[in-house]
């Protein structure tokens, strides 16, 4: 009894992955301002093929959060309500300022897409892996790099749970990411998406 305890308790402390250090200064939330913008091209993440290009412009910050004529997030950049064909509940929790290296924390909230009458709720961790130097269209920024990795459960039909992982990295001297890669994968079926956001242009107040 003894000697299986003992191969449980190292079993366990093999098992844990270390809890990541803290480092560096914390990047704190930008100060967006009314008249910014950003435009971003999507890109397939198969064959690199540009998919569409958008371009996000503030008309309105608030307590209520950054207003585009389209969209809304929260003043941490998190996006909330209607996005595309989706409405997130409370919001997507990408951010939490002040950002620092080795830093995690939760992520969890409803997506709904009203057209087919679906709802999923996911749940996970984002992590703060570090800075790193990134190359798009619009230029090469020094970026703090953040890993979100979530999973939508269903428990009815296991077989189709969404498996989802988000990398942004985010440049302080653009107020926002400069480039986003999504992968999501729906479990037991050919379902796997994948796609890359980059920065093109932008303009600051």
């Amino acid at each position: 009894m003894l000697r299986f305890s003992i191969v449980l308790l190292l079993a366990a402390c093999a098992s844990a992955a270390p809890a990541p250090e803290l480092s560096g200064p914390g990047i704190e939330r930008p100060d967006v301002k009314v008249g910014e913008r950003w435009t971003y091209r999507r890109l397939d993440g198969y064959s690199l093929a540009e998919l569409s290009k958008a371009e996000v412009r503030v008309v309105k910050v608030d307590a209520d959060g950054i207003h585009s004529p389209d969209a809304r997030w929260t003043r941490d950049w998190n996006a909330v309500g209607a996005h595309d064909d989706e409405v997130i509940t409370p919001h997507d929790a990408s951010f939490r300022f002040p950002l620092r290296s080795g830093a995690t924390y939760p992520v969890a909230y409803d997506v709904r897409w009203e057209r087919f009458g679906a709802r999923l709720y996911f749940n996970g961790r984002a992590t703060v892996l570090g800075w790193e130097d990134v190359t798009v269209p619009a230029g090469s920024f020094h970026a703090l790099k953040i890993q979100i990795d979530v999973k939508a459960p269903r428990n009815l039909h296991p077989v189709y749970t969404v498996d989802a992982r988000k990398t942004l990295w985010y440049s302080p001297a653009v107020k926002r990411w400069v480039r986003l890669d999504y992968s999501e994968r729906v479990g037991g079926t050919p379902v796997d998406t994948r796609w890359i956001s980059e920065l093109v242009d932008y303009k600051l107040n």
